[in-house]
C-alpha cells in the first residue's frame, strides 16, 4: 500500500506460519517467515525497493532416516515408529536484507542491480539408526550435534534493450553477477554405542534414556568454507524476420574456494584451495509459425 500522496513510497508486509505433526512419533514442525519491502519511486523510470526476510524453522525428530525392517521385514515394527527421541530437534534461524535498483534509460534500455547480504545458523542435535544386535530385539544409535554458520553475499547487475542496425532489430542484454559463501562449522561432534549413547529397544520402545551430556565425543570437528563466484554474458537475440529470430551469446564463469577442517580430537588440520572457469557460447533459431 501507499505511505503518502504521490503514491511514490509503498510498503509490503508478508508473514507466514507453518505447522505440522506426523504419524511419525515425535515428529513435528514449526516454522515463520516475516518478509517487509519499502519501495521508493522518485521518478517514473526509477525504482528502488529493500527488502528484509526473518525465518525461524523448528523442528522436532525430523532427521528421520525412514522405516526400518529388522530380519528384512517391515511388519514387525508400528508404522509411526522412529529410532530418535522426542528431546531430538533441528533448528535452523536466518534474516536477510536485499536492495533492488530499478532504472530506465531512453524507451527501450533497463538496468536492474540487486544487492543481497543473508546469514543461517543451523543446529542439529539428533539419534539416528546403526547395526541391529544379533536377536534383532535392539538397535544402536548414533548422535550427532551439528552447529554451523552460513552467510551469503550476492550482486548482480544486468542491461537489456533494443537496438537497429540497418534492417536488423536487435535485443540486447549483458550483465556480471558475484558472489560470495562462508560456512563456519563450530564444533560438529558424533558419539557412538561404546561412548554412552544407549541403544533402543524393538519391544519395549524404550524411549527417553539419553543423556547427550553424559556421552563421549571422540569425533569433533570444526571448519571454515569459503566460496567466490563469479560470471559475465551477453546475449543478442536478433529479429531475422517477424517470425526467424536468431540467438547468439556468451558467458564467463569461475570460481575459487577455501576449505579448512580442523579436527578437536587429534590437532589435524586440512586445507584444501581449488578453482576453476570457463567460457560457455550459445546459439540458436528460434521460428514462429502462428502470429499470436
Amino acid at each position: 500500500g501507499p505511505l503518502n500522496q504521490a503514491r511514490s513510497l509503498l510498503y509490503r508486509l508478508n508473514y507466514a506460519y507453518f505447522s505440522n505433526n506426523s504419524f511419525r512419533w515425535f515428529n513435528k514442525a514449526d516454522n515463520y517467515l516475516l518478509a517487509p519491502a519499502l519501495t521508493w519511486a522518485p521518478s517514473n523510470r526509477s525504482r528502488f525497493t529493500l527488502e528484509g526476510e526473518v525465518m525461524h524453522d523448528n523442528r522436532t525428530a525430523q532427521r528421520d532416516r525412514g522405516i526400518i525392517a529388522p530380519r528384512n521385514n517391515v511388519d514387525l515394527l508400528p508404522l509411526g515408529f522412529t529410532v530418535q527421541e522426542p528431546t531430538d530437534s533441528q533448528r535452523n534461524a536466518g534474516n536477510a536484507i536485499q536492495l533492488n535498483w530499478v532504472q530506465s534509460f531512453a524507451e527501450n534500455w533497463t538496468l536492474q542491480t540487486t544487492l543481497r547480504y543473508s546469514r543461517n545458523r543451523f543446529r542439529d542435535a539428533y539419534h539416528e539408526p546403526r547395526t541391529f544386535t544379533p536377536d534383532f530385539l535392539t538397535i544402536n544409535r548414533q548422535y550427532r550435534d551439528f552447529n554451523r554458520f552460513a552467510s551469503r553475499k550476492w550482486f548482480n547487475t544486468y542491461a537489456s534493450g533494443t537496438l537497429n542496425t540497418g534492417w536488423l532489430r536487435h535485443h540486447l542484454s549483458f550483465g556480471l553477477d558475484f558472489g560470495f559463501q562462508g560456512d563456519d562449522i563450530r564444533g560438529d561432534r558424533t558419539a557412538d554405542a561404546i561412548d554412552g549413547v544407549p541403544s533402543l529397544s524393538l519391544v519395549t520402545f524404550n524411549y527417553g534414556l539419553v543423556n547427550p551430556a553424559a556421552y563421549r565425543f571422540r569425533n569433533r570437528t570444526s571448519g571454515d568454507g569459503d566460496s567466490r563466484q563469479y560470471g559475465l554474458w551477453v546475449r543478442d537475440q536478433v529479429d531475422l524476420t517477424s517470425r526467424l529470430k536468431a540467438m547468439f551469446g556468451t558467458r564467463l564463469t569461475g570460481f575459487k574456494d577455501l576449505n579448512v577442517n580442523f579436527n578437536e580430537v587429534t590437532g589435524v588440520v586440512n586445507a584444501q584451495t581449488f578453482g576453476d572457469r570457463d567460457v560457455t557460447l550459445q546459439a540458436g533459431l528460434v521460428y514462429i509459425p502462428f502470429a499470436n
